[in-house]
């Protein structure tokens, strides 16, 4: 019988082929391992400065805010705007694209929509960055009955808005837990509608003329009702004509469906 030592059998070792394969696996999972780290540190970094930006974004514009104006002016004036026989106030304060029967009629109808309406085709608008004006004025016509006049002042508004209010409207529509550094000092109003209130609301006034306080609407916006909503309009004369005008705009549909018809016979 013929005995085999163990040192004497043949040990299967590794070749090198085997080996490189092995190196290159735990290469390929050290590099991916990396980039996941590269990527989460690069996010998180990220993270933080949108959160910065925000926090002391919104504490300059505040600052800025401080120093602005009053716009009490604007609804305590004693100018009225006129229109029709008789004449009619239609609004306190100077007449502009919104001054007429039809968009303080809109106003009346969409007391309670029409800031939340203004605010989605703004960010829908953003979609569009190369026509954002024109995309923003699309949608609003398209959700409101506002002439086209008065709604270029209201997608004006929405853009100064954006412009100078940015970072204090990010963080209370996105971020509304995260911290101020500084309360805001107006109470009443949210932060991004009190910042648009005193930067933009005196270059929208003066091109709506008409705003939903200057003739009387208490909206989804709280406000003081003894100095800034006005009380001098006649809305018994804005309904009247506004009724007319639509009673006009079905006669002439009408017309024009009876104007079809009797061509039609006449071909026949």
């Amino acid at each position: 019988i013929r005995v085999l030592s163990v040192s004497s059998l043949p040990i299967s070792t590794p070749t090198k082929r085997q080996n490189t394969r092995s190196a290159m696996a735990t290469s390929k999972s050290s590099v991916f391992s990396k980039i996941v780290i590269a990527f989460i540190s690069s996010l998180t970094a990220l993270t933080l400065l949108f959160l910065v930006f925000l926090i002391l974004g919104e504490e300059r514009e505040r600052r800025l805010w401080t120093l602005a104006p009053s716009t009490l002016s604007l609804y305590t004036t004693p100018l009225n705007c006129l229109h029709g026989p008789g004449p009619h106030i239609i609004n306190c304060g100077h007449c502009g694209a919104c001054s007429n029967p039809s968009d303080i009629s809109s106003y009346k109808k969409t007391a309670a929509t029409l800031t939340a309406t203004m605010t989605r085709c703004a960010i829908l608008g953003l979609l569009h960055p190369h026509n954002h004006h024109a995309a923003t004025l699309h949608c609003l016509l398209s959700a409101t009955s506002l002439t086209p006049d008065c709604a270029n002042c209201w997608v004006a508004n929405a853009a100064c808005s954006s412009r100078k209010c940015l970072a204090t409207c990010l963080k209370h529509r996105v971020l509304p837990a995260l911290p101020s550094l500084t309360p805001w000092g107006d109470e009443r109003l949210d932060p991004c509608h009190a910042c648009d209130e005193r930067f933009c609301g005196p270059e929208f006034v003066d091109c709506a003329g008409a705003n939903r306080r200057r003739v009387g609407i208490v909206s989804d916006i709280e406000r003081d009702e003894g100095t800034e909503i006005c009380r001098r309009v006649d809305w018994d004369y804005i309904m009247e004509v506004d009724r007319e005008g639509d009673q006009s705009e079905e006669d002439a549909g009408e017309a024009g469906s009876a104007a079809v018809d009797v061509a039609g016979d006449n071909e026949l």
